[in-house]
C-alpha cells in the first residue's frame, strides 16, 4: 500500500486564504502551524512500517488528536469561502475522517487508522484547485521522504506551486517507467490549465509536444486527441455576453454530447470549465432562489462525470444540498435521479445490488423532499 501517493494531496487542504484582515490573518496563522503539525505526521504516514511502529504511537497519536483539534476551529467554518457550498462539506467529511482515526489508533486498529485516513486527499484536490490563493509554502523539508515525480506533482499542487506542479506531472509522463501513472498526471496536469491558469494554447502547444515523444496507447490518444478539439473549440468562442450560469450550463451540456462513456475522457475540458465558472460564481456572488438550485444541480451532474479527477463523494455533496435546500423543484428531482442512480452503481457488484437499510432510508426522505411528498406524523 503506498500511503505516500495517496496521502500527498492531503496537503492541499492545509493552504488556505491570503492574509488580507485581522481574521484572515488569525486564519492563516493557524493553518501555518496546522500545516507544521500535517507535514510532522506525514513523516510517519508515508511509511507504513513506521507508522505501525511501537514506538511512534504516542507522537503518531499526538499528531492525529492536533489535527483533529485544529480543523475544529472556528476560523476555518467561518471563512470568506464558507459560501461555496463544497467547502464546509468538505470540512466536514475530513473532520469526521480524523475523528474515527483517532479513535481507531487509540484501540489499536492502525491499519484502519491508515485506510481511513486514505479518503482524505481527494476532498483536498478538489477544493484548492479552485481558490485563488497566494503561497510560499516552500517543498525543500520533503527531500528527505525520496518522492516520485508523480507524488512529487501532488504535493506541488497541494501547495498550489502550479509551475513546479507542471514540470512534475509532464516528466510522469514522459518516464516510460510510469506509464501507470501517466494519465492521471496529465489528467491533473489538464486541471491546471483549465481551472487554475486557463491556457488554451499553452495546453495545445505542450499536448501536440508530448504526442510526438510518448508513446501512448490507442485509448490513451483517443483521449487527448478529444483534449485537443475541446481546447480549439475554446480558442474560438465568441466573446457573446451570457451570464456566467448559463455558459456554464452550455460547457456542461456540450461535455456530456461529446461522451459515449463516462470513461472515455471526452468533454473533459468542457466539464472543467463549467465547474470552475459555477465555484467562482457561488463564491462571489452568492445566488439565490432558482439560481442556486440550478447551480447546484449543475455542479451535481459536472462532478458524476469528473470521479476519475476528483473524490467520488463531490456529486452527492452537490446533489444533496439541491434537495434539501430547494425541495420540490425540478432541479431537486433532477438531482435525485441522479443521485440514487449514483447511490445504486455505488452498491451494484456481481452479486447483485444491496444497498444498506440507511442508505436506503436516506434515499427515500431525499426522494419525499425532490418530489415535495409531506411527511407523515410519527404514529405514538
Amino acid at each position: 500500500m503506498n500511503l505516500k501517493k495517496i496521502l500527498l494531496p492531503f496537503l492541499l487542504l492545509l493552504l488556505l486564504l491570503p492574509a488580507t484582515s485581522f481574521a484572515q490573518e488569525t486564519l492563516r496563522n493557524r493553518m501555518d502551524y496546522v500545516f507544521e503539525v500535517f507535514r510532522s505526521l506525514f513523516y510517519y504516514t508515508a511509511d507504513e512500517d513506521r507508522f505501525k511502529d511501537p514506538d511512534n504511537r504516542e507522537e503518531i497519536f499526538r499528531l492525529i488528536e492536533e489535527l483533529r483539534t485544529n480543523f475544529n476551529a472556528h476560523e476555518l467554518k467561518t471563512s470568506d469561502y464558507s459560501k461555496d457550498p463544497g467547502y464546509l462539506s468538505a470540512l466536514e467529511s475530513l473532520r469526521r475522517v480524523l475523528d474515527d482515526s483517532r479513535h481507531r489508533f487509540a484501540e489499536g486498529r492502525h491499519g484502519y487508522a491508515l485506510w481511513r485516513l486514505r479518503s482524505i486527499p481527494g476532498y483536498c484536490i478538489t477544493c484548492h484547485v479552485r481558490y485563488e490563493v497566494p503561497i510560499d509554502f516552500s517543498t525543500e523539508s520533503m527531500e528527505d521522504y525520496e518522492l516520485s515525480s508523480f507524488e512529487l506533482g501532488q504535493f506541488l499542487m497541494a501547495s498550489r506551486q502550479f509551475d513546479k506542479a507542471s514540470e512534475a506531472l509532464l516528466e510522469v509522463v514522459e518516464d516510460p517507467k510510469e506509464r501507470f501513472n501517466r494519465m492521471e498526471a496529465l489528467r491533473k496536469w489538464m486541471v491546471i490549465y483549465t481551472r487554475v491558469n486557463p491556457d488554451p494554447q499553452h495546453a495545445l502547444t505542450v499536448l501536440t509536444r508530448l504526442r510526438s515523444k510518448v508513446d501512448f496507447s490507442t485509448n490513451e490518444e483517443e483521449e487527448i486527441k478529444g483534449w485537443i478539439r475541446s481546447l480549439r473549440r475554446w480558442q474560438r468562442e465568441s466573446g457573446a455576453q451570457i451570464s456566467t450560469l448559463r455558459r456554464a450550463e452550455a460547457l456542461m451540456t456540450q461535455g456530456l454530447q461529446m461522451q459515449e462513456s463516462r470513461l472515455d475522457g471526452n468533454g473533459l475540458v468542457e466539464l472543467l470549465r463549467a465547474t470552475s465558472l459555477l465555484h467562482k460564481l457561488m463564491e462571489r456572488s452568492a445566488p439565490t432562489g432558482s439560481d442556486r438550485a440550478r447551480a447546484l444541480y449543475l455542479l451535481g451532474r459536472s462532478y458524476t462525470e469528473l470521479t476519475d479527477v476528483f473524490t467520488y463523494e463531490m456529486p452527492e455533496i452537490f446533489l444533496r444540498q439541491c434537495i434539501r435546500q430547494h425541495p420540490g423543484t425540478e432541479d431537486a428531482k433532477n438531482c435525485y435521479r441522479i443521485y440514487s442512480e449514483n447511490v445504486t452503481m455505488g452498491y451494484s457488484g456481481s452479486g447483485g445490488t444491496r444497498i444498506p437499510g440507511d442508505i436506503q432510508a436516506e434515499l427515500k426522505e431525499l426522494y419525499d423532499l425532490a418530489f415535495g411528498i409531506p411527511t407523515l406524523p410519527t404514529q405514538g
